[in-house]
Formats: C-alpha cells, structure tokens, sequence
C-alpha cells in the first residue's frame, strides 16, 4: 500500500454541495465530493487505498492534488520551477520598457484621500520641459533602458494632473517621438482640462491612445470628495469629456472609486452611465476600486475591503453590470477555464517596481520604481545628472522583491497568482518589502476560482494598465 501527501499547493475551495480542487502550483481545477473535499482538507494528511479507491488517487496524483513527495521535497520542486519562471519572464515578457512621466506635481483638485498631498506643496511649481524630454530620449535612453529599443517603450503621462494647460508643450513633444518611434503613449488624467488637449487624443500613432479617469461615485458623492482646488464640483465636467474621448475612439479606463458612503449607491450610477451610453461602450473598460490609505495618512474609516465590496455589489443585484474587484480579478484568470496544455501561472514580481526596464521619472529628473513613492526623497531609486545615471541601492532591493526572495509566499498555495502582493503595502504595515502584507488577496483569489467556474463568462475587454499598476 503507497502513501500520498496532499499537496502544499493544493487549494481546497467549498461550492455550495461540492468542493473544488484548485492546484496553485499546475493550475488544475476539478470538482470532487464533499466528502473527498473535507478528506484532502487536512494538508498534514497522508491518503491511501485505505481512505480512497484506487482510481481516484491515479487521478488525484495525475492532476497534482496529491503527491508522493514530502510537503519538503514538493516545496524545493516548486523553487525550481518559480526560478525557470522568473528566468523566463526576465528574458522575454519583461523586456519591454516602460515610462511613466511625471510631468508635474501639481494638480487643480483637491481630493482629500490623495496620497500625494504631502509633498504637493514643496515640489508643484515644477514643470518638465521639452528639452528634459528631449534628452530623455537622447543621452539616456541607453543608459537607462539596456538592450531595448526606443520602439519597445510604452509611455504613460502623469502628475499630479498631466493634462494641466502648462503641460501642452511637453505633451506634444513626447507625442513627436511617439509618432517617431511608434510608441504607444497612455495618461492617467482626472479629465477636467481635457479641452486644452482634445487634439491630442485618439487611436492614432502620434496621439494620446489610453486614458484613465476616475469617478468618486454618484453626482452628490462624486461633488463632495473630487472637487477641484476651489471647491468646485467637476462630476458633469468629467462626464462631458468621457464623452468626447469616447467619440474620438480613446481606450478608457474608468475606475469608479468607492467608499462605504458610495457603495450602496452604485446602482444609481451605473443606470446614469448606461442611459448616458457609456455602461457598454466598446471603447470603456469600468471598474469598482475601494480607497485605500496610502502611507497611513488619510482617515480610512469609511474605507472598504474588497470582499466587502464584492458582496454589496452582490447583494443589490447590479452584479452584471459592474466589475467588482473579485470579477475583475476573475477575468484576469478565465483562461484557466480553457488553458488544456502549458503553464498557468507566471507571476513571480507583483508590478512595475520589482521588474527591470520600468521607471517613473519626474521633472527633477529623480528616478522612482513606483508612482505611489514618487515624490518622496526617501524612496527614489535613482537620479538623472550631467548626462549620467544613477541608480541606489533600492533599486536593487525592489529587483531582488520576487517569489524567490519572499520566503513565506514560497509556502503559499496562491503565490505564483499575486506573487507577493504590493511592497508598498508590505512595507507600510509589516515594516519590510520582504514581509508580504496579504490582507484578504487568498480569499479573494478563491472567490474569483468560484466565479470563474461557475458563472463560466469572460469579457474580451480588457484593463490596460492592470499588470504593471495594480492599484491604479
């Protein structure tokens, strides 16, 4: 009689009479009984013909949900293949370059959770100039991006407000290498300036393709929180200029940001935005994204979690009308539902930080793996000067931030799906980039298993900006 271990990485996820099996190392999904459920449940158990038939461990063990490794055996087989992965990605996916320029701090709204209101004051008056960019892809795109070409980057214009009227000359010179080079240029934007640059957007080589706006919201709530440096409301503002970027056929990312205050009001909104023909727009990706508090200094006690979000939107039947952080993190895994060879799981760094070849550059020319640190000294990566680059030794602290480093997620059933979530995040609340902060991600994770194989739905509309800027 052989014995079998339960796989570390093996997911075990109730449905309503049944279990599902859910292998975070291989990616197979399979239903079982609620008894076989509650038999594997035990990952310190050991499984024989005693407790199951034969041919349901030939099975069990064929699809990777039981093993004859020890848990530590399995586990260093698991570093090995997390290795190749990261091997892989480091030499193919990631060899693409990305630029996020942040043209300015300043910004003409004045929303109260905004993570950059600290250092807005100190660093605003500041613009990037045309000659910076210039040089930018000049003298130290080599020496920035190694063995890459200009034609590999993808640009996406930030700020503070990017769209500010004082921006236009940049803006139009970045354009000029676009066309030059192909470059795709993208721009996170709150879109109340946008008439100073509806020129400058459309699907063409040469304009602005992708933008992301956000709506705090209903029209009350949305006029209370995202209000412009006066006070003004900007909602009806935000909705004209939706519009005019969807008639020039601008991909849109539109976030609905949301609070406890806002979430049970979303099915008001969400009539608006279908009656306004923008609920369904080809051109509209729209999403539900819960405020979280950025370096702890915003009152986030009207904040909500995603799993708390996902059952509201739930439970006041708009469910098909939104993207809730679980559904929007269940499209991101729908292939799974048709995946029949290869590997599934490649994520072994979380975002643009811990990936060569991605940079936030601002116009003091200071270097930064992450738009959430931009502008704070202590987090820079680096530095343009004279001509030269110079990096410090964070930028090689955020590079060496994958699974391979991060010793508790090589334990978790779920890494290679969040590869070890935001250092950010990490560092904030457990005091290190490599003490991953999970909050409710494996929840979340097996909620979106569940939706994706039960619904049995995928949206070919995609998110844009979700694999290398999670949270924006």
């Amino acid at each position: 009689m052989k014995n079998y271990y339960v796989s570390k990485y093996l997911n075990i996820i109730p449905l309503k009479d049944t279990y599902l099996l859910f292998n975070g190392f291989n990616g197979c999904i399979d239903e079982v009984s609620k008894e076989m459920g509650q038999l594997l449940s035990n990952k310190d158990k050991v499984v024989s013909s005693q407790d199951i038939a034969d041919v349901e461990i030939e099975f069990l063990q064929r699809r990777g949900h039981v093993t004859n490794l020890t848990p530590e055996e399995e586990k260093k087989e698991f570093v090995k293949f997390v290795k190749k992965i990261d091997e892989f990605n480091l030499k193919n996916d990631f060899s693409e370059c990305n630029l996020m320029l942040l043209l300015s701090y300043a910004c003409n709204l004045n929303c109260y959770y905004c993570y950059q209101k600290p250092i807005r004051g100190k660093k605003e008056n500041k613009v990037m100039t045309k000659e910076f960019v210039d040089q930018l892809f000049g003298i130290y795109f080599e020496k920035l991006y190694r063995d890459v070409s200009r034609e590999d980057l993808d640009i996406t214009l930030y700020g503070g407000e990017p769209f500010l009227k004082r921006n236009r000359d940049v803006v139009e010179r970045v354009l000029e290498y676009s066309n030059k080079y192909s470059i795709n240029v993208g721009a996170i934007s709150n879109c109340t300036q946008l008439e100073h640059y509806l020129d400058l957007v459309g699907p063409l080589p040469g304009q602005i393709n992708f933008i992301q706006v956000s709506i705090d919201g209903n029209q009350e709530d949305h006029d209370t929180s995202r209000v412009s440096e006066p006070g003004k409301p900007t909602f009806d503002t935000i909705v004209r200029n939706i519009h005019l970027m969807l008639d020039r056929k601008v991909k849109l990312n539109i976030r609905i940001n949301i609070d406890a205050n806002s979430l049970e009001k979303l099915a008001f909104l969400y009539d608006f935005l279908e009656k306004e023909e923008i609920l369904n727009h080809p051109y509209a990706y729209i999403y539900l994204h819960p405020l979280h508090n950025h370096f702890k200094q915003t009152d986030d006690s009207s904040f909500v979690g995603h799993m708390e979000a996902a059952a509201t939107i739930e439970s006041i039947n708009i469910k098909s009308k939104i993207r809730h952080p679980i559904r929007r993190k269940a499209e991101g895994l729908a292939y799974l539902m048709k995946i029949q060879r290869g590997i599934p799981f490649r994520k072994t760094r979380f975002c643009m930080q811990n990936i060569p070849n991605n940079f936030l550059i601002d116009p003091y020319g200071d270097i930064y793996g992450c738009y959430e640190e931009a502008g704070r000294d202590d987090y820079k990566i680096g530095y343009l000067k004279n001509g030269e680059v110079y990096f410090n030794s964070l930028r090689e602290d955020y590079l060496n931030r994958n699974l391979l480093n991060l010793d508790k997620c090589l334990e978790c059933s779920i890494s290679l799906l969040c590869a070890g979530e935001c250092g950010v995040q990490a560092r904030e609340n457990n005091g290190s980039i490599y003490n991953p902060y999970c909050s409710t991600r494996k929840d979340e994770i097996y909620e979106a298993i569940k939706y994706i194989y039960t619904e049995r739905e995928q949206d070919d509309r995609i998110d844009s900006l979700n694999f290398l800027f999670p949270h924006l």
